[in-house]
């Protein structure tokens, strides 16, 4: 990846898309009406959507400040995000819906 590279302007441009992309996803689902076997699943994704738009904000603060300690705060965000994503995709195939 650009970030990984150290490719600074692209990493701050990948930021940037994951922040927006995330942040229209999490309108998207907040639009939803969704049903009660989901509600755990919903939150969790909501969650996790909303730790990676913190994330990508606080990686790219640490870039332009060139303070490593908020790139691994941002980096330690996004490993928490997902663990929420990837217990959101649990309970999706464990939900019963009827």
């Amino acid at each position: 990846t650009d970030c990984g590279a150290a490719a600074l302007d692209a990493c701050q441009a990948d930021l940037q898309t994951l922040k927006t992309d995330s942040a229209s996803f999490q309108h998207d689902l907040d639009q939803l009406n969704v049903p009660p076997c989901y509600i755990d699943a919903n939150n969790s994704l909501s969650h996790g959507l909303t730790l990676i738009q913190t994330a990508a904000q606080t990686v790219s603060d640490g870039i332009s400040l060139n303070d490593a300690s908020l790139v691994n705060e941002g980096t330690a965000q996004l490993k928490q995000a997902t663990g929420y994503i990837n217990t959101a995709t649990a309970q999706i195939q464990a939900a019963r819906c009827s």
